[in-house]
């Protein structure tokens, strides 16, 4: 079987973790790079030995020597190159967060139907961390009965992108080119890993909180207008809900990670747990999981375009992911419950 022959559209930070991945990845082979910063591209190019560059991603798409693209540009470009890849029938793996809004993705997926080309997002990489699978097994064996509840917590003490980190990268702050802030930056993982542990439930309403003062002012010219604060309560159609916090920056410990409730079992992330009872006593077994380890992402999307097949990380549950994002802005906004259409 030939490699899957990868594009990369967008060279900066992010475009390093795919180029590092798909280099260990035996089954792809990244043939063109495109970005509008000419110096960027030739240091990206220079760097991976790649030979042929692009400053218009139209003319990568153009390509007839690339099968498959990565995006990895800032969200508000998402949703025009995902669309135009899928015209010029390109498999498609984008960054996170998938779009802007939820009228934005599920254009995005359309046109990867309708041009029957795979759309893989890369919220998706929490499928493959080691807890994840681990949990996901246990899910599926039927150890924790029915998932009723989940909870996932995390906390950065001073993590701001663009401002604290990732200095390079100042759209991060400014809504017009991200979104948003914690949720679309982070939460995402945590909505698709519990929508892959709950077995895809459909969301109905969320109900959110945002905030943003913490920490030392950005730059007087930089855009600050997103929220670095964020907690979500999920509520699914099959009567389960999921709450869900994050904080880029906070005056707080680092969170208590992720927990999943069941009727039969329950599971704590790290130290990975996992609470039943047998013989009407409780019974807790500790199992050396590691806290992320290495996502096979890349790996999975370039496998079910060679094979024609359904990722593990699909465009519908990045679809639920992003109306659940678009909703939770929705609640923040208004101060009160979001229902999802």
């Amino acid at each position: 079987m030939s490699p899957l022959r990868i594009g990369i559209i967008g060279v900066g930070t992010i475009a390093n973790t795919h180029l590092r991945d798909y280099q260990n990845c035996p089954d792809t082979e990244v043939v063109a790079l495109a970005d509008i910063n000419p110096d960027a591209l030739q240091r990206a190019a220079q760097e991976y030995g790649i030979n042929t560059t692009f400053t218009d991603y139209r003319d990568l798409l153009s390509f007839p020597e690339v099968d498959a693209v990565s995006i990895c540009t800032p969200p508000f470009l998402h949703c025009e190159m995902v669309v135009a890849a899928a015209h010029a029938k390109k498999h498609i793996l984008c960054e996170k967060p998938m779009a802007m809004n939820a009228g934005e993705a599920s254009q995005m997926v359309a046109a990867a139907g309708e041009a029957g080309v795979i759309l893989s997002v890369c919220h998706g990489r929490a499928r493959f961390w080691a807890p994840v699978i681990a949990a996901k097994k246990l899910v599926d064996q039927g150890e924790l009965g029915e998932v009723y509840y989940a909870r996932f917590s995390s906390y950065r003490r001073r993590g701001r992108p663009g401002i604290d980190i990732l200095k390079q990268s100042p759209w991060f702050t400014d809504r017009s080119k991200a979104g948003g802030g914690a949720i679309n930056d982070m939460i995402c993982y945590d909505l698709d890993a519990a929508l892959y542990l709950m077995g895809s439930p459909d969301p109905v309403s969320v109900s959110a909180f945002t905030f943003r003062g913490i920490g030392d002012a950005p730059p007087a010219a930089q855009i600050h207008d997103v929220e670095e604060h964020a907690s979500l309560m999920v509520r699914f159609k099959n009567g389960a809900s999921a709450q869900f916090e994050h904080a880029w920056a906070s005056n707080m410990d680092y969170g208590d990670g992720a927990r999943l409730f069941g009727t039969k079992g329950g599971i704590r992330f790290n130290p990975f747990t996992f609470f039943t009872h047998r013989n009407s006593e409780p019974w807790d077994v500790s199992l050396p999981v590691p806290e992320r380890g290495i996502s096979n992402l890349p790996s999975d999307f370039a496998r079910a375009c060679l094979q024609n097949s359904v990722p593990v990380s699909h465009a519908e549950d990045a679809l639920k992911v992003a109306k659940i994002i678009d909703a939770a802005y929705r609640s923040a906004q208004s101060g009160r419950e979001a229902m999802i259409d």
